[in-house]
């Protein structure tokens, strides 16, 4: 992520809801664990499966909201869940394999497995998964009728034997085709990503996605030889299938007419489907054991599209359901008798409690808490587990690595890292200031500067213990330093500035494709201490200071054009700047007046647009101590913001934002004497964690953190304790 980047995932509600309700991320991870705890309750050991009526394809969804869980939440709870059901459930129930010759139930449990495997990377999940996707390709494709697609049904001696090519199965082999791609490598690779491409291409042709841009059940399963739209339900996961699948698609290949493609299929669904407050509805209700599970499938893939296709109307829309189904549909009622059981129909009381309405429910609060996001300030992420992991420099130009332990039900042990590991970096001397972000399927890549060009180092996808090696960013990186690196709409970018205060870049659009050289974004030259932001939509936007302390902006507008640099007029500041995301999805900047008096901020008035024509004054910590730069910005686990910064006497301060606006008084954390330059992330459970160098020799790094989530006041932060790392350094120009 960016080195000064906060990304805020903001709630608001659609127009047609009444009164406004956000999305109180303090509780939603342990809502979501209370939720699937109530799911657990339906489990069978003895044969790894959930209780009636939940059947064979209801089992694999469950499969995946565990995995799901365990990725978004870091909580490995449910492990054993999870070994146990790929052992024992193949044997219960007479399906080597989990193979039982219909396309989109072996689709479904080769995803669960998949999901498995990011969870917990286990490759014996991912070789399952491999295993069932072979089968259907070997046995379900078919090009002699309608010229391409999967049957269905392909069980030999059944009575529907290849008498229907329908929508989903299509879509689940699509989206597993993608996954397996990108969790893979070399030919093999490729391999899996030709299926996609070839399923899709014959897909958008086959006429199943009709005018309104919904996507109909099938091809005429009368007469299959006629080949065209049925016109059947448009059922929510046929909407969201899809959209997952051209998203990690478009991971896999970053073709630019996908995601236009899966948006306008997003935005069809999120307007048409619904019921008149807005909330996911099937059209034609929720009888039977297959409707109830089709609502969570739906919110689960926005989830995976707004990955790749960042969207306030897409993190509203899950905002709102998961608000619904928490606050309307849970018991005890007449119907449901626990706390924690979810009914099929989210804007109405619990009509039913079981195992397929509970995952269906449990797939909406998942997405609710992973498109909350997180805040991470400079050389620190958030790994595929949701871990934070760091990076620093030592003295002697080495790379060291440090990365948070798993915690258990949603609540990480911010005290239980690894330690410090080293990046073999032969004759590679780095310097301070390491950048860091994430790819499209949670793999990282650090880039360094050197006394020459830039170098980078990337995990290999589909194996999170693994990196490439480092590799020369080529001789248009030379010079550069204050590296800043993130992903956003075109891929991940890297930004550097040179000696002369331009800043270039350089992208790749896909994590398997080659860096592209740098290039000037031309017209200004700015101050160290610039930061990059990403906005609502996914565009990257530069904010600098000139010498004379003016602060100026420039918006991307595709992958390779900017808007041109503008100025956000009416207040000089020093040079170091910190970007967020507001409530409203709008960026937002702080920065400390040139005569060090009081600390500004800014917003834009829109997504992407135009900024206040007044800064506001968050004031100072007043007695004579004033915050230098090397600030940081935190995102609290309700959507509050929290600023920390450095005294002149040394001292961390904070003061924050509540729904009354900001405190006026600063509060201390600790007494020691720190380096100005802060980091920060915030951990699954939401608490933001701080580390800092203090001033001395060595000087180590040392770490405090919110005990609770949304801990302001000093008593809510464990106070300062020593992480090791002497004389390692975040940040370029760290003394």
């Amino acid at each position: 992520m960016a080195h000064h980047l906060s990304v805020l995932l903001f709630t608001l509600v659609l127009a047609s809801i009444s009164p406004t309700i956000h999305l109180n991320a303090q509780t939603y991870p342990e809502k979501t664990a209370d939720g699937i705890s109530q799911l657990q309750d339906w489990y069978q050991t003895s044969t790894g499966t959930w209780s009636s009526p939940a059947a064979w394809w209801n089992w694999a969804n469950s499969v995946t909201v565990l995995g799901n869980y365990e990725r978004v939440s870091d909580d490995t709870s449910y492990t054993s869940a999870l070994s146990n059901t790929f052992s024992v459930t193949p044997g219960a129930e007479s399906h080597p394999n989990f193979e039982n010759g219909w396309g989109d139930d072996e689709a479904w449990w080769a995803l669960g497995w998949v999901d498995a495997y990011d969870a917990t990377n286990n490759s014996s999940y991912l070789s399952m998964a491999e295993t069932i996707f072979s089968d259907i390709a070997t046995n379900g494709w078919d090009t002699t009728t309608c010229g391409g697609g999967v049957w269905q049904d392909y069980e030999s001696g059944s009575p529907d034997y290849k008498t229907y090519k329908n929508a989903i199965t299509n879509e689940l082999f699509l989206l597993l085709a993608a996954k397996l791609a990108n969790r893979t490598t070399g030919s093999q690779s490729a391999g899996y990503l030709n299926w996609a491409q070839t399923e899709w291409d014959w897909f958008k042709a086959s006429g199943m996605i009709n005018s309104q841009n919904l996507i109909n059940d099938g091809l005429n399963d009368s007469n299959p030889n006629a080949c065209v739209n049925n016109g059947a339900e448009t059922y929510t996961y046929n909407q969201g299938v899809i959209v997952a699948g051209l998203a990690e698609l478009y991971i896999a290949d970053q073709d630019q007419t996908l995601l236009p493609q899966a948006n306008a299929i997003a935005n069809a669904a999120i307007t048409t489907l619904v019921d008149t407050n807005g909330i996911l509805t099937e059209q034609n209700g929720i009888s039977g054991t297959a409707a109830p599970q089709f609502k969570g499938i739906f919110m689960r893939s926005l989830m995976a599209l707004y990955a790749v296709s960042p969207s306030y109307t897409y993190q509203t829309f899950i905002d709102n359901n998961a608000n619904s189904i928490w606050s309307t549909a849970q018991g005890p009622d007449s119907n449901c008798s626990g706390e924690y059981e979810f009914g099929g129909i989210w804007d109405a009381a619990c009509d039913q409690a079981d195992p397929i309405r509970q995952t269906s429910a449990v797939d909406a609060l998942i997405a609710a808490v992973a498109v909350r996001g997180a805040a991470s300030v400079g050389p620190i992420v958030q790994n595929r587990y949701n871990e934070i992991e760091m990076f620093a420099v030592d003295g002697s130009g080495t790379v060291w690595h440090n990365w948070q332990s798993r915690g258990t039900d949603g609540a990480s042990d911010l005290s239980n890292w690894n330690g410090w590991t080293s990046f073999s970096m032969g004759s590679v001397v780095a310097q301070a200031g390491p950048a860091l972000t994430i790819n499209g399927i949670y793999g990282q890549a650090v880039f360094v500067p050197t006394s020459g060009d830039v170098y980078v180092n990337w995990q290999v996808v589909g194996n999170s213990g693994s990196w490439n090696g480092w590799t020369d960013m080529g001789s248009t990186s030379s010079g550069l330093a204050s590296l800043q690196a993130l992903n956003g709409l075109y891929g991940m970018t890297v930004f550097g500035r040179n000696s002369s205060g331009n800043i270039w870049y350089a992208s790749q659009s896909t994590p398997s494709s080659s860096w592209s050289s740098f290039t000037e974004v031309t017209g200004q030259a700015v101050q160290a201490g610039y930061t990059v932001g990403c906005n609502e939509s996914g565009l990257l936007e530069i904010f600098g200071v000139d010498t004379s302390g003016n602060v100026w902006t420039n918006t991307q507008t595709s992958a390779s054009a900017w808007s041109g640099w503008a100025e956000i007029g009416g207040k000089a500041l020093k040079p170091y700047l910190t970007i967020a995301r507001n409530l409203n999805g709008n960026l937002q900047v702080w920065g400390v007046d040139t005569s060090n008096t009081d600390v500004w901020t800014n917003l834009q008035s829109s997504n992407g647009g135009s900024w206040q024509t007044s800064w506001q004054n968050l004031g100072n910590v007043g007695g004579g101590v004033t915050i230098q730069p090397g600030f940081v910005v935190g995102l609290n686990a309700n959507g509050n913001f929290q600023f920390f910064g450095v005294g002149s006497d040394g001292h961390a301060y904070t003061i924050w934002n509540t729904s009354s606006g900001w405190t006026s008084t600063w509060t201390q954390l600790g007494s020691m004497v720190l380096n100005p330059y802060l980091t920060a992330g915030m951990a699954a459970d939401g608490r933001i964690q701080l580390f800092a160098v203090p001033t001395g020799s060595p000087y180590g790094i040392y770490s405090n953190w919110q005990t609770s989530s949304n801990g302001y006041g000093s008593a809510s932060w464990n106070g300062w304790t020593s992480f090791g790392g002497d004389g390692y350094k975040f940040y370029s120009g760290q003394p």
